[in-house]
């Protein structure tokens, strides 16, 4: 393999990386699980959700 095709790869590999990586985020912060634990009105918040997230 040229150093051209290693190089487009590697860049290939790491955006899809970080593409993975930020739809996890993403769908960890946005189930419902989560949110409503953190978020729910009147609530001081679980404390494993307060210890883990910082909510």
């Amino acid at each position: 393999m040229s150093r051209l095709l290693q190089g487009c790869v590697l860049l290939g590999l790491l955006v899809a990386w970080l593409a993975a990586s930020y739809g996890v985020r993403y769908g960890l912060m946005e189930d419902a699980s989560w949110v409503g634990l953190c978020a729910a009105p009147g609530s001081t918040g679980n404390a494993r959700c307060v210890r883990s997230w910082g909510c």
